[in-house]
């Protein structure tokens, strides 16, 4: 008979411990939202100062490039002159001749 009511015990337990983890389910949800949202809120801002870096460095590239074309343009228009007075001096000498 004591074993009996050991088990009738243990099952009223169960059924408490049941009832109290059903109604603990709701919280312990909310909870671990929370962390999620916060996790991710964190992975966000992580991933948009990555962009932010990226972006800037893009646009740094884009300037610098703008920059040696700028200057690839003033050296080719240097080149086609110096071209142009070499040709003119050719020309001059051949004349004289």
């Amino acid at each position: 008979m004591v074993l009996s009511e050991i088990l009738s015990e243990l099952e009223k337990l169960s059924n408490e411990f049941k009832k109290a983890v059903t109604k603990l389910a709701p919280l312990a949800n909310a909870f671990y939202m929370g962390i999620n949202i916060g996790y991710l809120w964190v992975k966000i801002d992580y991933l948009d100062s990555e962009v932010n870096r990226d972006y800037k460095l893009m646009d740094d590239l884009l300037k610098s490039y703008e920059r040696l074309k700028d200057r690839l343009d003033k050296d080719m228009k240097k080149l086609k002159e110096c071209e142009n007075y070499s040709k003119k001096l050719s020309e001059k000498e051949e004349s004289n001749e």
